[in-house]
């Protein structure tokens, strides 16, 4: 190859460096320098590290407004502050000199119990320090398609929790799930305990939509006595294996 025609590929390559960093910019993607970064990551672990450990006094350390009234008040949830912390997953989003968006995938373990969630968090610079003064739940991220979970282990999971539901075991039934799945499912417990909410099911017909080796989403179709049933169905993995972390009627 002549020094010209070396000349011409390397700046066809630098430009088309220039050309991918530039649309993935247009789509929302963000750039962090880990040193400015890690300031807000370590407000977001100490906050998280202070809920579960209940040392409200040093988790009110990391709020500002709104968020450190809730803590002030005492208003956390129980699945955060009455476990032991096994994950913070910190996914960066936008950050400038003055504000920061993190998504933080946080994980608990009490008991046999492992409860997921996905939070949206918002930070401000008051002066020298980062506060949080926002806390969102939301969905887990959108898994793609590589590392396709055990077809058989996510089937498990799911006819044991119908299982259990169709026998009228509320509780254990709760054993299956995490996250947003299980606060919903806990706070029905009062209401449904006394009977069950169905007394036969078939076997689901199943099929994969996506996933990885942490989240995916199956479909199933099945009855439930006689009711035709469809739903989605999310799964996230867990110390203690897949769980369900969200179902959707379809």
């Amino acid at each position: 190859m002549t020094q010209e025609k070396h000349d011409i590929r390397i700046t066809a390559l630098i430009l088309l460096s220039l050309m991918i960093f530039a649309i993935l910019l247009s789509m929302g993607f963000r750039f962090f320098d880990t040193a400015r970064d890690k300031p807000i990551k370590t407000v977001v672990d100490g906050f998280f590290i202070s809920l579960v450990q209940k040392d409200y006094n040093m988790a009110l350390e990391y709020c500002t407004g709104e968020q450190a009234y809730i803590v002030k008040t005492n208003l956390v949830e129980s699945d955060i502050s009455d476990a032991a912390l096994t994950k913070i997953q910190y996914d960066p989003i936008s950050l400038n000199q003055n504000l920061a968006e993190v998504a933080v995938t946080v994980e608990v373990v009490a008991g046999a119990k492992s409860h997921a969630q996905r939070y949206l968090i918002h930070l401000m610079k008051k002066e020298t320090d980062w506060k949080i003064y926002s806390v969102e739940k939301i969905n887990m991220a959108m898994p793609g398609d590589k590392n396709r979970p055990n077809d058989q282990e996510i089937e498990d999971v799911y006819l044991g929790y119908l299982s259990e539901l169709s026998n009228n075991n509320w509780i254990k039934a709760g054993d299956f799930l995490t996250g947003e799945a299980l606060n919903g499912h806990s706070q029905m417990t009062e209401i449904v305990k006394e009977e069950a909410i169905f007394k036969t099911f078939t076997k689901p017909v199943m099929q994969f939509l996506a996933g990885n080796n942490e989240t995916c989403v199956y479909n199933f179709k099945y009855k439930v006595d006689d009711r035709y049933t469809d739903v989605l169905v999310t799964f996230y993995h867990t110390q203690h294996g897949w769980k369900i972390i969200k179902i959707n009627q379809v």
